[in-house]
């Protein structure tokens, strides 16, 4: 595998616990707590916690890359496609950009 290969999916791969768990853990501050000044608070845990399990595991999926099962090369399709979705809030044209980003990937 080229440097190149290593860089882009360890970014594409390495991005994903960092948002999942620190918008988890906001999701639980907003139903548990709902104090604005602790917000931060639970944004950072998530964060950081995401970051940890990046230290733990990202070198690994980065070797197995060409061989990780098909359901969670789907979840990170998933996971980026309603990552995008939410930001854009609900303008198509950028979920036809991921598409055609997908494509240019696994051609």
């Amino acid at each position: 595998m080229k440097r190149f290969d290593k860089i882009l999916f360890g970014l594409v791969i390495g991005f994903i616990f960092p948002i999942m768990i620190g918008l988890l853990s906001v999701l639980i501050w907003f139903y548990n707590d709902g104090q604005e000044t602790h917000a931060p608070f639970y944004a950072l845990i998530g964060l950081s916690s995401g970051l940890l399990i990046d230290l733990i595991f990202l070198k690994r999926l980065i070797n197995k890359l060409y061989v990780l099962p098909i359901w969670f090369v789907a979840g990170i399709y998933i996971f980026y496609n309603i990552c995008v979705y939410g930001f854009f809030m609900g303008f198509p044209v950028f979920q036809c950009i991921i598409g055609i980003v997908s494509r240019i990937l696994l051609w």
